[in-house]
């Protein structure tokens, strides 16, 4: 299935992810390319993991980064 995801003709450089395991290892496996996690995705994990109270100016400070 991960091979009709491309289309063949097209020259692949990166492919950016949502961070779910099983879909890098099998785009590891299929293509040898860099992976990015996307930065919504990332910084969402990264969120649920802080206390509440801090978690607003947390988000704020990485999306300054991310400019």
């Amino acid at each position: 299935m991960i091979y009709f995801i491309v289309d063949p003709g097209k020259d692949l450089k990166l492919i950016i992810v949502d961070g779910c395991a099983s879909l890098v290892r099998a785009i590891e496996t299929v293509y040898h390319l860099w992976l990015q996690v996307c930065w919504v995705h990332k910084l969402r994990n990264i969120a649920v993991k802080l206390p509440r109270r801090t978690q607003a100016e947390c988000l704020r400070g990485a999306k300054k980064c991310q400019r």
